[in-house]
């Protein structure tokens, strides 16, 4: 029994472990992510009613950060074409 009970043990470890290394993004898609978010974030941040100072430092962030990040898409859309989990990903972010 305690065999047994040290096997299922063993077999929960393993298929937890195993499931952790598939859902971990890969760096290209963590830097594209990244990229986005801060894309989108910087875009919220922008407003007429902020010192001219401020509003080219968010445009700067906002151009280096959306520039980026649709580079990044267009080159992981190619690498990635056959790959639903990365293509949805991809999908969450429109940047026309």
């Amino acid at each position: 029994m305690r065999v047994m009970n040290g096997m299922v043990l063993l077999c929960l470890v393993i298929s937890g472990c195993a499931s952790n290394i598939t859902t971990v993004p890969s760096r290209d898609i963590k830097a594209f992510t990244d990229n986005a978010d801060n894309c989108i974030h910087m875009s919220g941040e922008w407003d007429s009613n902020l010192p001219k100072e401020r509003q080219v430092e968010i445009e700067k962030s906002v151009d280096n950060y959306c520039g980026k990040a649709k580079e990044q898409k267009e080159k992981l859309k190619i690498k990635y074409e056959n790959d639903p989990a990365v293509e949805n990903i991809l999908n969450r972010y429109d940047f026309s």
